[in-house]
């Protein structure tokens, strides 16, 4: 579903996209449907629900279901560690990825003019990132 949605969310941000007449960017359409945004936390989700069955089965099957267990109540970047992953551009990712999966499940209502954080995120460019992610874990587990 992950891969379905990230299909359907580039899609969307490309309908909502025509090319300046100078060439110098791009003119944005407004989506009344918000249907990019939309299908952006659909992948989100669905990327960490394929982390967590990915890891926890993958522990189930080399250490049994008590150290499964133990492993599945790790953070992302620890779990990786558990199961023999020592690349740091993984773990970092993990880490990251954690982070993003965090604010969109469990996301506060916060008072305008009062945004910790200066910098925005968006959540097509979260979905990219979480797409990479699961490319790298699909590597890292999959193909081995």
């Amino acid at each position: 579903m992950a891969e379905e949605s990230y299909a359907a969310m580039q899609e969307a941000m490309s309908a909502g996209r025509t090319p300046k007449p100078d060439g110098s960017g791009y003119i944005i359409t407004y989506d009344a449907t918000r249907s990019a945004f939309k299908h952006a936390c659909i992948v989100i989700a669905f990327s960490a629900m394929f982390f967590e069955a990915l890891t926890y089965l993958i522990s189930l099957q080399r250490f049994g279901k008590p150290a499964a267990t133990k492993i599945d109540r790790m953070l992302y970047e620890e779990r990786l560690v558990a199961l023999g992953v020592a690349d740091p551009g993984l773990l970092t990712m993990a880490k990251e990825f954690r982070g993003i999966r965090k604010e969109l499940v469990h996301e506060k209502a916060v008072e305008l003019g009062k945004v910790i954080d200066p910098a925005p995120r968006y959540a097509q460019h979260m979905a990219d990132e979480a797409m990479k992610f699961v490319a790298a874990l699909k590597v890292q587990f999959v193909a081995a």
